[in-house]
């Protein structure tokens, strides 16, 4: 893919160990990706290990763009907003109910 304007790609990785007794983390409890065009692209994927006794989240994201006009202002802050929102998302572990 053929970029004009400057490319910037930030990824992250974190693993987070789960107590034992917590509930599983869903692949649904993660942040909605969100795209702007051809300019923002976001994306968080969550999930554990397959024993169970770790959390797995991963972010992308990519801004393709340099100068914008004034006009577009509104629209590039309320995209970061959106952005802050997500990444400011929270989840909720509960107790596994005892196995008996």
């Amino acid at each position: 893919m053929k970029h004009r304007f400057p490319l910037l790609i930030i990824a992250a990785a974190i693993g987070s160990t789960l107590l034992q007794g917590n509930s599983p983390v869903r692949a649904d409890d993660a942040p909605a990706p969100l795209t702007a065009g051809k300019v923002v692209d976001y994306n968080v994927s969550l999930g554990v290990t397959a024993k169970h006794d770790e959390i797995r989240f991963k972010r992308t994201f990519s801004f393709s763009g340099l100068v914008f006009p004034v006009s577009n202002y509104p629209q590039l802050k309320q995209v970061f907003d959106s952005i802050h929102e997500r990444d400011n998302h929270t989840i909720t572990l509960k107790l596994a109910a005892a196995v008996q």
